[in-house]
């Protein structure tokens, strides 16, 4: 599988410009505080998914793709282009995510 070395660099260039917005607790979640994602999350996102998103407590979280019973880690994986060994990624705190992120960037640049 090709890694999607575009969209990454957008994932990463989203949570540093935005990192009220990055939370790897959760897939994607809206608060009326706002709305975050994890790294599947922001892939998802940014690739033109819909959330199926479900109230919880303090507000909605999302663990699937809208209408396609896909969950957003299995479609991170795919349009990042990850082997299952990578998607460790989604279970990092958000320092360490970010940085594990920044690898597999600076790999496929190599």
């Amino acid at each position: 599988m090709a890694r999607n070395t575009e969209l990454l660099v957008k994932i990463r260039d989203m949570i540093r410009e935005h990192p009220e917005q990055h939370d790897q607790d959760h897939w994607a979640k809206r608060t009326s505080c706002g709305t975050t994602y994890c790294i599947a999350g922001w892939a998802a996102v940014l690739t033109g998914a819909q959330l199926d998103w479900i109230p919880v407590h303090g507000g909605w979280s999302a663990n699937t793709i809208d209408n396609e019973d896909e969950y957003i880690e299995i479609c991170a994986q795919r349009v990042m282009g990850l082997s299952d060994e990578e998607t460790d990624l989604f279970c990092l705190h958000n320092a360490e995510a970010l940085l594990l992120l920044n690898e597999l960037i600076e790999e496929a640049a190599a």
